[in-house]
């Protein structure tokens, strides 16, 4: 019984009282005959129904009228059937053939809910789905309201708390047939939260690889409607196989198999002999909305879904967001990674991340008028800035005026701000002609040319960047290293052998590896767009990595072996030894 003690009848224990406790009865009479105020901020409200809770009371007068319940159940014909059943307060335990079971459930009302499961005629099961999804739509407007704040955030939670998690209860318990109506509308909810939450507007193609586990390249945001079926056959063959040859199985298994390849079709005869678990089901829907996505992608998409597809790649997507731990990325940056995860153009036509009503442009039109990113703040202070240093260091006391806040700047820092100003110069003539500032420009630092996915960009191996992914990985790994007390050196083996060979083969050396012997680790930045291994990467996952695997072994081996030391490529997360 749900609630039991505050919806008890107090008219019904009153008259038991007096019939069984009739000295008794006085003083239940005085407490519970009239209706006591109860006071609360919002006013007041009267208590007219159940016990009062913490009466000591409480439990005897419940059991009163829980008898009466006891002596229709014994004297009832459809119970006569019944193996047994005890009852200790509001929790009863009842035993007996199924139908005998059945009817004392229906006999007290023909629709009711047991375990957050809806068990009546059509009508009250539909009334009770369409209220759970109602219930989980309201949370997803809360976590609209947290991605304003965190986009990051947001998406954990949406993934942990919000989609498909939220009611996989309700999609085990109930038939697809009847809950597959109100499922599709919250996907429908899920994407919309996500694309407040992110700032991201995704395509259909975009939204298909989203809704992907995170092993597959997506962002583990299921959808309820596809999987509503695989969850349904689960539950039903771990709990009751009497039950396999009910239409709602049949619906199930016809949904389901409309989902998946033709090898991985089931049949009522392959469940009843091996039952499925429902993460089993679910990846081979993955696997098949994969490969669909898979075979109609371009070759550089193809590369980039075998890439992201692969062991521990989407670790970042399952971090729990640490400023602290360096875990945290802001709205913009983790805008940019979601979009270049899902294939999305990382420029413009896509909603800004501070105003998400606005849609951005690749001229960047929008980007000089938003009033709500700290661009046009920080531009109006620096004028603000320069002006204020004008007038301080301007003709005073005979001084001569400075020739701008340059000055304060060191040789290095002026470099940098050199460097910086080329590009911004660039962007800045391409704006003033009205010019595309993303795509098809070529690269200020090498002769490629740009292009609105970014895949020129994470490539690029003659600027800034590539360097410093290279150096923090290093970083990381000498950290956690010298935390292990594993002795370990930095940048070693230059000039160490007889020719006086430049390369340094060990961007980390570790003392002792195998044999004795020291490991030389050389650190690679390898990416699957890279237009040497595109063509491969495209077919086979981890290509662009196995590639350069070879290319270090090749050019390292023979100077670790004069110098012998062990020489291990990290283009891939996993170690390779060669002995």
């Amino acid at each position: 019984m749900r609630n039991a003690f505050n919806v008890v009848s107090r008219q019904a224990f009153l008259s038991e009282c007096s019939l069984h406790f009739p000295e008794l009865y006085p003083w239940v009479l005085w407490c519970y005959g009239q209706h006591p105020i109860l006071w609360h901020p919002m006013g007041t409200l009267t208590s007219e129904c159940g016990v009062q809770q913490g009466d000591p009371l409480g439990p005897l007068l419940f059991c009163l009228v829980l008898n009466i319940l006891v002596k229709d159940i014994c004297s009832d014909p459809n119970c006569a059937n019944l193996s047994f059943h005890s009852w200790y307060l509001d929790d009863g335990v009842v035993a007996g053939p199924s139908l005998a079971v059945q009817k004392l459930i229906r006999s007290s009302s023909p629709n009711i809910v047991i375990l957050g499961v809806p068990i009546g005629d059509l009508e009250f099961c539909s009334n009770y789905i369409s209220n759970k999804c109602a219930s989980a739509k309201l949370l997803l407007y809360k976590l609209e309201e947290v991605g304003a704040q965190d986009a990051q955030v947001a998406l954990v939670l949406l993934r942990l708390c919000g989609s498909f998690c939220k009611l996989a209860h309700l999609a085990r318990a109930t038939p697809p047939s009847l809950s597959i109506k109100a499922l599709e509308l919250i996907d429908i909810d899920v994407r919309h939260c996500f694309s407040q939450c992110t700032a991201v507007d995704t395509s259909d193609e975009a939204w298909w690889q989203a809704q992907l586990s995170l092993s597959c390249g997506g962002l583990g945001l299921r959808s309820l409607s596809s999987h509503a079926a695989a969850a349904f056959i689960a539950s039903l063959c771990s709990s009751n196989f009497s039950s396999l040859s009910s239409l709602h199985l049949t619906s199930a298994i016809g949904k389901f198999n409309s989902s998946v390849s033709p090898s991985d079709v089931v049949s009522v005869e392959s469940l009843a002999q091996r039952p499925p678990i429902q993460k089993a089901l679910s990846a081979k829907i993955d696997d098949f909305q994969f490969n669909q996505l898979f075979n109609s992608s371009s070759l550089a998409d193809r590369a980039c879904l075998l890439s992201i597809s692969s062991p521990h790649a989407s670790l970042w997507l399952s971090v729990i967001p640490s400023e602290g731990l360096g875990l945290h990325l802001n709205p913009d940056q983790f805008q940019v990674a979601i979009k270049w995860w899902l294939g999305l153009d990382t420029s413009g036509g896509s909603l800004c991340s501070l105003c998400p009503d606005t849609v951005l442009d690749p001229l960047g039109h929008h980007a000089s008028t938003c009033k709500r990113g700290g661009d046009a703040v920080f531009r109006h202070n620096r004028l603000r800035d320069v002006v204020a240093e004008s007038c301080r260091t301007g003709p005073e006391a005979g001084q001569q005026p400075s020739t701008s806040l340059l000055n304060t700047l060191t040789l290095s820092e002026a470099g940098v701000c050199a460097g910086a100003a080329a590009q911004a110069g660039e962007i800045a003539v391409k704006w003033w002609l009205g010019l595309d500032t993303s795509d098809g420009a070529q690269c200020t630092l090498c002769p490629g040319v740009l292009d609105h996915l970014g895949h020129h960009a994470v490539t690029c191996k003659y600027g800034g960047d590539v360097v410093s992914r290279h150096n923090k990985i290093r970083d990381i790994l000498v950290e956690t290293c010298r935390c292990a007390h594993i002795g370990v050196q930095v940048e070693v083996g230059n000039n160490l052998t007889h020719d006086h060979n430049k390369t340094r083969p060990a961007d980390i050396l570790l003392s002792n590896w195998f044999l004795s012997k020291p490991a030389a680790l050389d650190v690679s930045i390898t990416s699957p767009l890279n237009p040497l291994t595109l063509l491969e990467a495209g077919v086979l996952a981890k290509s662009a990595a196995q590639v350069t695997e070879a290319m270090k072994h090749q050019a390292n081996d023979p100077k670790c072996s004069e110098l012998g030391w062990v020489c291990v490529p990290m283009g891939r997360i996993v170690w390779s030894l060669r002995r």
